[in-house]
């Protein structure tokens, strides 16, 4: 028998153990996604995607015969047969979402070391993190995990902006420096270099986001409310724990129930439309929006919206931001196209119904 016999036979024997095995390594790749997904969520880290992915079988057997020899015991030392990559937002997260999986997985330093040493030398790009890793003695021991105790799996972690730019210089088929025309090369360098400086300033952007919030939170809490009317500075202006009580307590004592954090997508939706139609009637800034959301007002006017409510079966259940923005259609007499489009046209007919009544109401008193 030739040695390519031999090595032919070697690969069709080691491809049959790998098909054997690929259920259990299928089950460890998901369980491995699931885990960095939970251990992310509860982090608070925002990652854009996870990916998970287990090597094919027909993917298995190429890539010993491409190297054969290289793999004395293929099934232990190809590190790749589970692969998860993290897709986060920003730079920082990168080290963030590193130190998450340090802290839940055993890596194997050298191998991650290597990994980054190799991609380094592609001057087209930016390197993102790859980790090998295995269970800790800590999990392996545990029943869900012990059956993956002997397995190894390569986690990549990069910017939504670096997997952008593999995916696209992938599709352009240069990987290195060398195999890229030299008329070529420093068109490619530019365009890494803008994907690089689009990473920086988004970050930059993010932490100047975050600065610019302190600062509006910093002057509500002293009473400066001249401030321009923005999505940063309405979240600061119902962040104010005195704020935030008056609004809530008018509310509650008009029998409203104020959703709170467990609705904090509503919340979010919700604060843009107050923006939204704060700014459509002519809303500028912060004091004007103080001025108009008297409690002693709103707690009246949502009196008499939760009275109209219980006579049409509906609910007395809303977040703050919403039941603010009710007030400010009802009271200042216009909704605009952004209340038409905000709510339904059945909450519209109740806003209007307490609007006329509150006119009819004024009108009788000034006689």
């Amino acid at each position: 028998m030739s040695g390519r016999e031999a090595s032919a036979g070697e690969s069709r024997k080691w491809s049959a153990a790998y098909e054997r095995e690929y259920p259990r390594r299928e089950r460890f790749t998901r369980r491995l996604r699931d885990l960095l997904e939970e251990i992310t969520e509860r982090s608070s880290v925002d990652v854009a995607l996870i990916e998970k992915r287990t090597k094919s079988v027909a993917s298995f057997s190429e890539k010993i015969e491409r190297k054969s020899g290289k793999y004395p015991d293929p099934l232990r030392d190809i590190t790749d047969l589970s692969g998860i990559r993290i897709i986060t937002y920003y730079l920082e997260d990168v080290a963030r979402v590193g130190e998450l999986i340090r802290g839940a997985l055993t890596v194997d330093a050298f191998e991650a070391a290597l990994n980054s040493a190799e991609v380094s030398v592609d001057r087209f790009g930016y390197a993102s993190e790859h980790y090998i890793v295995r269970l800790g003695p800590d999990r392996s021991p545990l029943p869900e995990w012990t059956e993956f105790h002997d397995m190894r799996a390569e986690i990549q972690v990069r910017t939504v902006l670096q997997h952008a730019w593999s995916s696209v210089s992938h599709k352009v088929a240069y990987k290195r420096e060398a195999e890229v025309p030299l008329r070529l090369r420093r068109r490619l360098s530019r365009l890494s270099a803008l994907f690089e400086l689009a990473d920086e300033q988004f970050s930059q952007l993010r932490a100047d986001t975050a600065d610019l919030g302190s600062e509006y939170a910093h002057k509500v809490g002293e009473g400066d409310l001249g401030i321009l009317l923005d999505g940063l500075s309405l979240e600061a202006y119902l962040r104010s724990p005195q704020v935030h009580g008056d609004l809530t307590a008018a509310a509650q004592a008009a029998g409203w129930e104020i959703l709170g954090a467990e609705a904090e997508k509503i919340k979010d939706q919700d604060t843009r439309d107050l923006l939204s139609i704060a700014v459509d009637l002519g809303i500028g800034k912060v004091s004007q929006l103080d001025t108009a959301l008297n409690p002693d007002d709103l707690a009246r006017v949502l009196g008499e919206l939760g009275a109209e409510h219980e006579r049409n079966a509906m609910a007395l259940r809303a977040t703050i931001e919403d039941l603010s923005a009710r007030f400010l259609v009802i009271t200042l007499g216009r909704g605009g196209g952004v209340a038409e489009r905000t709510y339904s046209q059945r909450a519209r007919r109740a806003m209007e119904a307490v609007r006329s009544r509150l006119r009819t109401d004024g009108s009788e008193s000034g006689t």
